[in-house]
């Protein structure tokens, strides 16, 4: 399953998944069209210690959070304001959540999943295990960013970014 893994993020991006129990409410962002994907993933790169994920935003959705983003998105996932982050303004995610970027946002949506699926693990390094990210704009007139996320498992965090995609789309 392991080799397979490029191949089956080209398919978790294809496919439209159900909801899990496990993951929260899909949040959504205000004021867009229905039809609006307000971010696509381009390309994704598996390597050994991480993944790279290549990201781009529709024309016509926001670059940045604003407070009723931010508030929604607290609403729906509460634990995103209390990841550490580094930033300019403060030490957690919670400090910049309401003006920063969607593919910032979407990181920190990633390594909550992953965070929620390895609390639940029998084993007890992987519930102690801790997730990093880094997020740049490639182009930001293109709404193009790249974000970089490390794993515990390679499926877990394809999954993860699946459904974080969806839960900023839907």
């Amino acid at each position: 399953v392991r080799e397979r893994a490029p191949e089956i993020a080209q398919a978790l991006l294809r496919v439209k998944r159900p909801h899990h129990p496990d993951h929260p409410v899909r949040p959504g962002l205000a004021d867009r069209p229905s039809a609006m994907q307000a971010i696509r993933v381009q390309r994704i790169i598996v390597r050994r210690d991480r993944v790279v994920c290549y990201v781009a935003l529709d024309p016509a959705a926001p670059r940045t959070t604003t407070p009723e983003i931010a508030e929604h998105l607290i609403e729906h996932v509460p634990t995103l304001p209390q990841h550490d982050c580094i930033n300019d303004v403060g030490p957690t995610f919670g400090d910049v959540i309401a003006h920063t970027s969607l593919p910032h946002v979407l990181e920190h949506l990633v390594i909550d999943l992953q965070t929620r699926h390895t609390a639940r693990s029998d084993d007890p390094r992987m519930r102690a295990r801790t997730f990093r990210g880094t997020t740049e704009w490639i182009n930001i007139g293109e709404g193009r960013a790249k974000i970089e996320l490390d794993y515990a498992d390679d499926l877990v965090v394809l999954k993860a970014l699946a459904d974080s995609v969806d839960i900023l789309n839907d």
